[in-house]
């Protein structure tokens, strides 16, 4: 199994998985919501974006799985996000699932975001598998 970084919606069409494809049997494409669901709708279809890089991605035996919550920050726990931010965030939890982490974590004060993207690399090496990864916090983490 090997992981890789695409880069966002905007790298996603000029990634080459060719690559990937001769050495996988299967390629997997995951990608966050943010661009690729549309939250206007309760059942948050594909954007016309996901569909059209669905599309291109199947002509060449990728899959492309969109996830159910804005971004893969979402997914993350709150002992994770409070190991990496040093401080309690019981008045932030639980995260909303259409709306950027970075916009939800806000000082009340100063209105800065005191999350990055660039954070979720030190919250994913929090993750604890029994506390974290069993519950039912993936539940509904693609579309159809």
């Amino acid at each position: 199994m090997k992981f890789d970084f695409v880069g966002g919606w905007a790298s996603l069409a000029h990634k080459d998985f060719g690559i990937y494809l001769l050495a996988a049997r299967d390629v997997l494409v995951v990608m966050d919501g943010g661009l690729g669901g549309d939250f206007s709708k309760e059942d948050r279809p594909l954007t016309d974006l996901a569909k059209a890089e669905q599309k291109s991605l199947e002509t060449v035996g990728v899959q492309l799985k969109v996830l159910w919550r804005y971004g893969i920050e979402n997914y993350v726990s709150r002992a994770a996000l409070e190991a990496v931010l040093g401080e309690d965030l019981s008045l932030y939890f639980p995260l909303p699932e259409t709306v950027a982490v970075s916009n939800h974590l806000v000082r009340p004060d100063t209105k800065e975001p005191f999350y990055r993207k660039s954070d979720n690399a030190k919250a994913a090496r929090r993750l604890d598998l029994e506390r974290d990864l069993s519950l039912p916090i993936c539940t509904r983490s693609f579309t159809k």
